[in-house]
C-alpha cells in the first residue's frame, strides 16, 4: 500500500509515541528491578550480604554459584544462619562464608562448591561444634570448663579453633575428633572422659593426631 503525503506525519507521530512508550516501559522495568534489589538488601541479614559479596568476588567464571547478587540474596534468605563463625562444616551460612573466604586464597574450584546453596557435601548436616558443646554441657557441665551464663558462645568460639586433622574416633591427638569422641563417652564415665573432652585435652587429646 502506498501512503499519501498527508498520512506520513500521522505515521511518524505514531512511531514516536510507540518509541517513547517503549523507553518508558524499559525505564519503569529497570526502576522496578532496582526497587526489588533494594528491598532484598534491606531485608537480608549482614550475613547474607557478606555471603553474596564473597560469592560474587571469589567464585567467577566456571566456578560461579549464582547468576547475580539478586539471585544470591533471594536464595540466601532460606539458608540456616544459626552456625558459628569459622566453622568448616554444618549446613549454615557461616560454614559457607568460611569456604568462600578460603576460595579467595586457594582452590576456588573446591571451596566454591562448599560455599554453594547445597553445601557441596561439606556445609551439610548439623553444626559439629554445636553438637559437641551441647554434649559437653549435658555430660560435663559440672567440670565448669566455661562460665555457665556464657557457656554456649564461649564453648563454640573455642571449638572452632580445634584442629580438624584427626579422624572420627581418635583416642589421642589435639583435635576436635578426639574431644568429640571423649564427650560422647563421658555420658557413661564423666570422671575419665570429661577432662579429655575439655579445651586442654586432659593429657589425652594432646599432641599430634595419630597417623593411622
Amino acid at each position: 500500500m502506498r501512503l499519501r503525503p498527508r498520512q506520513l506525519p500521522a505515521l511518524v507521530f505514531g512511531l514516536l509515541v510507540l518509541s517513547s512508550s517503549a523507553c518508558n516501559f524499559t525505564e519503569d522495568l529497570d526502576a522496578l528491578k532496582d526497587e526489588v534489589i533494594s528491598d532484598r538488601l534491606e531485608n537480608n541479614s549482614d550475613l547474607c550480604l557478606t555471603y553474596c559479596d564473597l560469592s560474587a568476588e571469589a567464585c567467577v567464571g566456571s566456578n560461579a554459584i549464582y547468576e547475580d547478587d539478586n539471585d544470591c540474596l533471594a536464595r540466601c534468605v532460606d539458608l540456616n544462619d544459626t552456625g558459628i563463625d569459622g566453622e568448616r562444616s554444618g549446613d549454615t551460612i557461616q560454614c559457607r562464608i568460611w569456604h568462600l573466604e578460603t576460595a579467595m586464597q586457594l582452590e576456588p574450584t573446591l571451596h566454591c562448591k562448599h560455599g554453594s546453596e547445597n553445601g557441596g557435601g561439606q556445609c551439610v548436616g548439623v553444626s559439629p561444634c554445636g553438637n559437641y558443646c551441647a554434649f559437653l554441657l549435658e555430660n560435663c557441665g559440672q567440670f565448669n570448663f566455661f562460665e555457665s551464663d556464657t557457656f554456649s558462645p564461649d564453648c563454640t568460639t573455642t571449638c572452632v579453633g580445634y584442629s580438624l586433622l584427626g579422624k572420627n574416633g581418635d583416642a589421642t591427638g589435639d583435635s576436635f575428633q578426639c574431644r568429640n569422641r571423649a564427650v560422647l563417652q563421658a555420658v557413661d564415665d564423666p570422671a575419665q572422659f570429661c577432662p579429655q573432652a575439655g579445651p586442654d585435652g586432659g593429657e589425652v587429646c594432646t599432641g599430634p593426631p595419630p597417623t593411622e
